[in-house]
């Protein structure tokens, strides 16, 4: 399929359209997202587009049998699709996936909307109870209404979710609503008294935007971040102060305290491995994971630590890409939002192969207990990303996991 279509074949459109009854779901989503590109005018005939056009409409509007957890990912893939492929056939759809019970549902009719410049639909799901459908319609606001919609993106300012507040402050970039630098300001205090690590990300970009839109005249409310828990804070902080007032301010930042870890226990066990329990409504199942103890001890200890205390119990994987990873294990169903305390790093001579399981990081020791499952051998990401574990039992089912499947809980089932 993917070799026919970057051939440009004309074949291709069918084989897509074909591929989208395969069995195995990953195989009928990558091709129902393969389908606009396969099928367009450049490449398919009008025969080859109307028979796209007629699955995309078959995959939409079929009846959903099966686990309601596995219904929804093909109809708002093809909702997507459909609206970069037919905006017309998208648009018959677009209000009842915005409606939908289901959180990502209303995500993907975000992005649908997104690209057909359906402002209405984005401003309603702007203001939506999930955080994740509401940074998508800001993402899609941002990109075809720009700063007319500003006070969106303030009002978005006060979202709980990092994700929604890293995404407004950037949609912000270059607005002239004087209203702008004392939210940010707000935002930034807000998240500040939270004392996460993970926070990084939006106070960062929060910093960049008072940057470019503030003046020395609000110098004083950034004093205190040259002190942040978080280095980057600090030093941008400074980096800002320093420019305003036109004198060198020096970033003094005061890391929160360490929680101690058993890492010299840890070198002593020989069968480390923990258990991954998929919830019924995912499926059910489970996959056995071997931890890496004596390559990854802090990773280890942390991971053990946090399965015995609950804390992946009823995560979300979030992420799926068919041939490159399935990640999960954060609180917010998203990338940006993960333990409050950074990992750090661990990169020993292991390879991230196929089976392999690493914890996902923003950026140099800011792992943040989140993992992913290498579904190819992805030796780019070596000594990039921590490995800490292999899957020894149970590939069958971490390899059919669908985007939004939900974690029952993790065992340890051998420290030893």
């Amino acid at each position: 399929m993917a070799a026919a279509h970057a051939a440009g074949l004309r074949s291709a459109c069918d084989l897509v359209t074909a591929a989208t009854a395969d069995p195995h779901p990953y195989v009928m989503l990558m091709a129902i997202d393969s389908a606009g590109a396969a099928c367009n005018g450049t490449v398919a005939d009008s025969a080859g587009r109307a028979r796209a056009r007629a699955m995309l409409a078959r995959v939409i509007d079929a009846p959903r049998g099966g686990l309601p957890a596995h219904a929804w990912q093909a109809p708002a893939h093809a909702l997507v699709t459909a609206a970069h492929f037919d905006a017309a056939l998208a648009r018959r759809y677009v209000d009842r996936f915005a409606s939908a019970p289901r959180w990502q549902e209303r995500m993907y009719a975000a992005r649908a909307a997104a690209v057909l410049s359906d402002r209405p639909t984005l401003e309603r799901l702007a203001a939506d109870t999930d955080d994740n459908v509401r940074d998508a319609a800001i993402a899609g606001l941002s990109r075809t209404v720009s700063h007319s919609a500003d006070s969106t993106y303030l009002a978005a300012l006060t979202a709980r979710g990092n994700q929604v507040v890293l995404t407004a402050a950037a949609a912000l970039g270059g607005s002239a609503d004087p209203r702008t630098v004392p939210a940010m300001l707000d935002a930034l205090d807000r998240l500040t008294a939270l004392r996460s690590e993970n926070t990084r990300d939006p106070r960062f970009m929060l910093l960049r935007r008072i940057g470019e839109l503030g003046a020395p005249r609000d110098s004083a409310p950034l004093l205190s971040y040259v002190a942040d828990f978080d280095t980057t804070i600090a030093d941008s902080s400074a980096a800002l102060l320093s420019r305003w007032t036109g004198l060198a301010v020096a970033p003094r930042s005061v890391p929160l305290p360490v929680t101690a870890e058993p890492l010299a226990d840890l070198f002593q066990r020989h069968d480390t491995r923990v258990r991954v329990m998929l919830t019924r409504a995912s499926g059910g199942g489970s996959f056995v994971v071997r931890l890496f103890a004596g390559e990854a001890p802090a990773t280890t200890a942390r991971v053990l630590r946090l399965a015995r205390e609950g804390y992946y119990s009823g995560a979300v994987l979030h992420r799926v890409e068919p041939n490159f990873v399935v990640q999960g294990g954060g609180p917010g169903a998203t990338e940006y939002i993960g333990h409050q305390r950074f990992m750090r790093d661990e990169l020993a001579s292991r390879s991230h192969l196929r089976g392999t399981v690493g914890i996902s990081s923003r950026g140099r020791d800011t792992g943040d207990a989140q993992w992913f499952i290498n579904l190819a051998d992805n030796i780019w990401l070596d000594h990039e990303y921590t490995v800490f574990g292999e899957i020894i039992s149970g590939c069958a089912i971490a390899e059919r996991i669908l985007e939004g499947d939900t974690i029952a809980r993790v065992e340890v089932i051998g420290a030893r």
